[in-house]
């Protein structure tokens, strides 16, 4: 079932992330974009990460660290998240800050900001603009790609 876009709430910017691993090489990648209410892309970025685990690529380069991170920096006070991974969405809600590794504490101090973050699951369908991000990344140099200018040759942009 296609999910049509769904703007955030006024004031607010809405982040799709999403992580894709290439199973031959087993080299992971990320990417996301951080639109407006209007559906204007304010930023968009991927990263090649490396090896890793998809809940990992999901988290730190699948756009949670980085694009909250981003937000963040550029003043914006209120995101809605939206990802396809519902093991990750689930650790996100469950105040996972306790678990072990450097990515979910990163995570969590970003979290505990005086902001106002929400983070939702979505269907892999209405996520293909932060999955189209995500897959050209896998041939690139290892680290992060920012773009901050508005993009509209991806499929399902609009």
């Amino acid at each position: 079932m296609y999910q049509k876009w769904q703007p955030p709430t006024t004031g607010a910017l809405k982040l799709y992330t999403d992580g894709a691993i290439n199973l031959g090489t087993r080299s992971a990648s990320s990417g996301g974009v951080l639109r407006d209410n209007t559906g204007t892309w304010i930023t968009w970025f991927y990263r090649r990460i490396g090896r890793c685990s998809i809940l990992h690529t999901e988290l730190w380069g699948g756009g949670v660290l980085d694009g909250l991170s981003l937000a963040w920096r550029s003043g914006v006070r209120h995101v809605e998240v939206e990802m396809d991974n519902s093991e990750a969405v689930t650790l996100l809600d469950s105040s996972s800050c306790h678990r072990d590794g450097s990515i979910f504490r990163k995570i969590c101090k970003i979290l505990n900001l005086d902001w106002n973050v929400k983070i939702y699951h979505i269907t892999r369908e209405a996520n293909s603009v932060a999955d189209a991000m995500a897959r050209p990344c896998r041939s690139s140099t290892i680290g992060l790609t920012l773009m901050l200018q508005s993009h509209s040759d991806v499929a399902g942009s609009s």
